[in-house]
C-alpha cells in the first residue's frame, strides 16, 4: 500500500479519537474516503462538541455509523455514505445535513434529532428508513425510495417537523410517517 495512504489512515484515526475524546469545536474534515473501520467512520461522542463540518467524504463499510456526530450546529455536505453496518449520516441540534447520497446501510440512510435541515439528499435501499427525524426539524427536497422501512419518519414522540417538496416512493412500510403536529407540504409520495 502507498505510504501516503497509510500516513493518511493514521492521521484519520488520531483525528477520530481527538474528536471522541478531546471535545473539540469547528473541525473541518474534507475530500476523501474513510472505509473499513472497525467502529464508526467519523464519531464526535461530546455534546459540547459542535460546528464541525464534513464536506466530501465518503464513507463505506464501516462497523458502525459512517458519520455520527452529537454536540450542536454541524455541516455535513456532498457525503456519500454506503454499506455501514448501522446508519449511513447523524447529526443532531441544529446541523445541516445537505446534498448527500446515502445507500445500502443497516439501518437509517439519514438519522437527525432537533431542529436539524435535511435538505436535497438522496437515500434508498437503507434497513430502516431512508431518512429518520425527530422534533422541529425541516426536510425539504430530498428523495426517499426502496428503504426497509419508510422513506421519511417523523418520531411519533417529537412533531413539529415542516415536510416540504420531498419524493418518496417503494418504501416497504410506506413512503410518509409524519407526526400529527408536522407540517406536509407538495410532497410526492405515492
Amino acid at each position: 500500500r502507498p505510504e501516503g495512504a497509510y500516513y493518511q489512515r493514521n492521521w484519520h484515526r488520531d483525528l477520530l479519537w481527538c474528536l471522541y475524546e478531546c471535545t473539540l469545536t469547528n473541525v473541518e474534515i474534507k475530500n476523501g474516503t474513510i472505509r473499513y473501520f472497525g467502529s464508526d467512520g467519523i464519531y464526535e461522542e461530546s455534546s459540547s462538541g459542535n460546528s464541525h463540518r464534513i464536506i466530501n467524504i465518503r464513507v463505506i463499510a464501516n462497523k458502525k455509523w459512517g458519520i455520527a456526530l452529537y454536540g450542536s450546529n454541524h455541516l455535513i455536505e456532498g457525503c456519500t455514505a454506503s454499506f455501514n453496518e448501522q446508519s449511513g449520516i447523524g447529526a443532531s441540534y441544529g446541523s445541516t445535513i445537505t446534498g448527500n447520497t446515502v445507500y445500502n446501510n443497516g439501518e437509517d440512510g439519514i438519522a437527525a434529532y432537533f431542529g436539524c435541515t435535511i435538505t436535497g439528499n438522496t437515500s434508498y435501499n437503507n434497513g430502516s428508513n431512508g431518512i429518520y427525524i425527530e422534533g422541529y426539524s425541516t426536510i425539504k427536497n430530498n428523495t426517499a425510495r426502496s428503504n426497509g422501512e419508510y422513506g421519511i419518519n417523523c418520531n411519533d414522540s417529537y412533531g413539529n417537523c415542516l415536510i416540504d417538496g420531498n419524493t418518496a416512493t417503494s418504501n416497504t412500510s410506506g413512503n410518509l410517517a409524519p407526526h400529527t403536529t408536522s407540517t406536509l407540504h407538495a410532497n410526492h409520495a405515492p
